[in-house]
């Protein structure tokens, strides 16, 4: 082989090189802004799809929810879904123990969202006829202090508390009906809002 025949081979494999390299970067930037577009459309679906669960709220009546288990599919599952946790985020009925003197007790959290591997927010679910009395708060708040969760939640799907743990008296940071959700949402997302929001 001569010498210009192997410079002429030897320019060809660059410039396949080059074109290959361009390509690759040409699809790489074609992927990354499919990537943005897919999750613009996500946010925009996923933002259409909040907008009209707080509008059937706010235009249902006090008879939305039939029991505890409607209560939890249909308000506090789309509510932590909307303020930005995902499947990974939350526990259903998790197990917490109490010491009671030299002995144990146990109760079960309805809900628990979690923060950077940390309980975050016990949501305690109660059925639309039973009132959110001392007694329903002293429930959540247990289980928000045995597990550490700074704020808790409580629901019968027509009225919704929202409360910080502190020592001594808690803070009441929310107190709204379920159909006024929607006037409090900002306040809802700024005080829970998940990381991916």
């Amino acid at each position: 082989m001569d010498w210009g025949t192997a410079c002429i081979i030897f320019a060809t494999a660059w410039l396949i090189i080059i074109t290959g390299t361009i390509i690759v970067l040409i699809e790489e930037t074609r992927v990354k802004q499919l990537a943005r577009q897919l999750e613009a459309a996500r946010h925009d679906a996923l933002a259409t799809l909040k907008d009209a669960w707080l509008e059937a709220l706010e235009k249902s009546g006090p008879n939305l929810f039939q029991n505890e288990a409607e209560v939890e599919a249909k308000l506090v599952a789309p509510l932590i879904r909307f303020l930005g946790y995902g499947e990974k985020d939350f526990r259903l009925r998790v197990q917490v123990k109490f010491q009671v003197g030299r002995g144990e007790a146990s109760g079960v959290a309805d809900w628990v969202i979690y923060r950077n591997g940390r309980p975050f927010l016990v949501v305690e679910t109660k059925a639309p006829g039973q009132a959110l009395n001392e007694q329903v708060e002293n429930q959540a708040r247990s289980y928000a202090f045995q597990l550490g969760a700074p704020y808790y939640i409580l629901t019968n799907g027509r009225h919704l508390k929202l409360y910080e743990l502190k020592i001594g008296e808690d803070r009441r940071l929310l107190e709204a009906n379920v159909n006024e959700l929607r006037g409090k949402w900002a306040d809802i997302v700024n005080l829970l809002g998940g990381i991916n929001r």
